[in-house]
C-alpha cells in the first residue's frame, strides 16, 4: 500500500485526526488477506458437491426455521445447543435466507481469530511469532475449506481463541474475569462440550493470580458467579420446556454423562436402528482427531445404521495436508516442551487447552472437523518453536561474527 508510506497522507475511508499506525495497517492486512483468501476458496471450491456435499445442513435448516418464526422460547425445537441457530437465525432475518451470508460472516470470524493470535503472540509469545502465527492461520486450507461448511466449527473456534487470549492477558484483573466469564458463557451456548473443561479454568484462577490466596478465590468466585448468572435464562427455558433444568441444552447431557473408557475394541458395540453397531472408541478416535493424511478409504456410519464408505483424499489433498499439517505437529509439541521449560504462562495454557480439547474429542468422537477450534492454538504453539529454535541457532552465530564477545538478542515480546 504505497500511499500509507508518505508522511501524513490518510486513504479516504480513515476518519479524519485518525493514525493509521504501522501495528493497524498489520492488523488491517492480515484481517483483509483471512477473510480474502477463504471468500475466494467459497468462490472456487465452496460449490464443488465433491468437496462440500451438502451445503444445506441442520443448522442451515434450524436456522431458516427460527427466521421464519419458529417459536424455540416455549417449543422443543432443537436438541442442539442454541447459539449458532440463533445466529444463522438472526443472519437470515436481517439478509434473507442466503449460505453466502454465513460463508461471509464465517470468513470475516476468520479475520478474527487471526487477529487474536497476533495480538497473544505480540504480547506473550513474541512480534514475530504473533505475525507467523496469523498469516499461517490466513493461508491455512483446513480452516478455509470450514469457513464454507454451514457448521459451528469456525465460531467455536473463534470464542475459543477469545477465551484463551482473555486468560492470558487479563486474568490478574477483576475486569477480566467478568469479560472471560461472558466469553466463556457464550461458548457453551455454542458448544456445550466445553463444560468438562470448566475445571480446568476454575483451577487456573485460583493457582494462576499473582496475589494473596484471598484475591485468587474472589476472581474464582466471581468468574462462576458470572457464569451462573448468564446460564440461568437457557436453564429456565429447558425447565420450562423438557421439565428439567438442563445446562444449555439436550445436547449438554451425553457430555455430562460418566465418561466410559471405551478402548475401540470388538466389544465396543451400541444399538442403533435395532442392531449393533461398531462405535470408534477412544484409541480409533485419538488417530482420527490428529491424522494428517488419509492413505486408504474410511467408513462413516450414520444415525439410522448405515455404513457409507469414504473414498480415499487424492494426492493432492494428501500432499498439502502433510506439508501444512503435518509440519505443525511435530513443532506444536516443541512449543509444549519450550513453554514448560521457560515457565511460559501464555504457552502453558495454549497447551493444557488444545490437551483438552483432545481429551473430550476422544472419548466423544474425534476427526479432523472437530480438530477445527484447537487448529489455531496449535499453530501459535508451532511457530512459537520455530521462532525460538531461530533465536538459538542466531545467537551463536552472532557471537562468532563479533569475535566471539557475547550480544544480547532482543526480544520480541512485550508486557503490558
Amino acid at each position: 500500500m504505497p500511499g500509507f508510506r508518505r508522511a501524513g497522507h490518510q486513504p479516504s475511508w480513515v476518519k479524519p485526526g485518525t493514525t493509521l499506525t504501522p501495528d493497524r495497517r498489520t492488523i488491517l492486512v492480515l484481517f483483509s488477506l483471512t477473510f480474502g483468501i477463504r471468500i475466494l476458496y467459497a468462490v472456487l471450491a465452496g460449490t464443488d458437491p465433491n468437496i462440500i456435499p451438502n451445503p444445506i445442513t441442520y443448522d442451515f435448516v434450524m436456522g431458516r426455521n427460527i427466521a421464519e418464526g419458529a417459536n424455540w422460547w416455549s417449543q422443543p425445537i432443537s436438541p442442539d445447543a442454541p447459539g449458532y441457530q440463533l445466529l444463522l437465525g438472526a443472519l437470515f432475518a436481517i439478509g434473507g435466507v442466503h449460505r453466502w451470508l454465513v460463508i461471509i460472516m464465517q470468513a470475516a470470524f476468520g479475520g478474527v481469530i487471526a487477529f487474536l493470535l497476533y495480538r497473544i503472540g505480540e504480547k506473550r509469545l513474541g512480534q514475530t511469532v504473533g505475525f507467523a502465527a496469523a498469516l499461517w492461520f490466513a493461508v491455512y486450507v483446513h480452516q478455509a475449506h470450514y469457513s464454507s461448511v454451514v457448521a459451528r466449527d469456525v465460531t467455536v473456534g473463534m470464542l475459543v481463541a477469545f477465551v484463551c487470549y482473555l486468560l492470558i492477558r487479563y486474568s490478574h484483573t477483576m475486569r477480566g474475569a467478568l469479560w472471560c466469564a461472558l466469553a466463556y458463557s457464550l461458548l457453551l451456548h455454542f458448544d456445550p462440550q466445553y463444560l468438562l473443561m470448566l475445571p480446568v479454568v476454575v483451577l487456573f484462577y485460583l493457582s494462576s493470580v499473582k496475589r494473596h490466596l484471598l484475591l485468587r478465590v474472589q476472581y474464582t468466585f466471581l468468574f462462576l458467579g458470572t457464569m451462573v448468572l448468564l446460564l440461568a435464562p437457557w436453564t429456565i427455558r429447558n425447565y420450562r420446556v423438557y421439565g428439567d433444568p438442563i445446562p444449555v441444552a439436550l445436547e449438554a447431557t451425553k457430555y455430562l454423562q460418566p465418561v466410559g473408557t471405551s478402548s475401540g475394541g470388538p466389544d465396543d458395540v451400541v444399538e442403533v436402528g435395532g442392531g449393533a453397531v461398531s462405535r470408534p472408541g477412544f484409541w480409533r478416535n485419538t488417530a482420527e482427531y490428529w491424522r494428517v493424511i488419509r492413505l486408504g478409504t474410511g467408513a462413516q456410519t450414520t444415525a439410522d445404521g448405515v455404513t457409507r464408505v469414504l473414498p480415499p483424499w487424492s494426492l493432492r489433498h494428501n500432499l498439502v495436508s502433510l506439508v501444512t499439517y503435518g509440519l505443525l505437529l511435530p513443532f506444536s509439541l516443541l512449543g509444549v516442551w519450550f513453554s514448560v521449560r521457560s515457565r511460559n504462562q501464555a504457552g502453558l495454557v495454549l497447551a493444557v487447552a488444545v490437551a483438552a480439547m483432545y481429551i473430550v474429542r476422544a472419548f466423544y468422537g474425534g476427526s479432523p472437523r472437530t480438530r477445527v477450534p484447537a487448529e489455531p492454538l496449535i499453530i501459535l504453539l508451532a511457530l512459537y518453536a520455530v521462532v525460538d529454535l531461530y533465536r538459538t541457532y542466531r545467537k551463536p552465530t552472532s557471537q562468532a561474527a563479533n569475535g566471539g564477545e557475547e550480544i544480547k538478542v532482543s526480544s520480541d515480546s512485550s508486557g503490558d
